[in-house]
């Protein structure tokens, strides 16, 4: 899986929405547990906003952000951003540079020990063109 955009995207552009359902803490730990059961994977983003948290999870969606690869931070092509639309929250996803037609949209998940980043195929975004 991963998301390709269809046509040229300058830097900045609005991409796509992560479309997770806003959760609790606890809610959190315990669909991670239901999902580890399910052997579903997790699709929960943790989200600050000046000092506040928000957790969404996409797990059970089928909507394209939550199908966005990660990437080490030097080779990111996209952003995501937290704002606020009539009041909710809306995690939503930036280039972080120019993106030709073609390319993988790839953000940093932030944590430093995922042993896919140490495989060769993972280190940089796809480019299709």
């Amino acid at each position: 899986y991963g998301v390709y955009v269809l046509k040229d995207v300058a830097k900045g552009e609005f991409i796509c929405e992560y479309p997770g359902e806003l959760i609790s803490d606890t809610e959190r730990n315990r669909r991670i547990k239901e999902y580890d059961k399910e052997c579903l994977g997790s699709y929960i983003f943790d989200v600050e906003i000046g000092n506040n948290k928000y957790i969404l999870d996409a797990t059970r969606s089928n909507r394209i952000g939550r199908f966005i690869n990660d990437s080490p931070p030097r080779h990111l092509n996209a952003v995501p951003k937290a704002i606020y639309i009539d009041h909710k929250v809306h995690l939503c996803f930036f280039a972080a540079k120019d993106m030709p037609r073609g390319s993988e949209v790839r953000y940093s998940y932030s944590s430093k020990h995922l042993t896919w980043r140490s495989k060769a195929h993972y280190a940089r975004p796809i480019d299709k063109k």
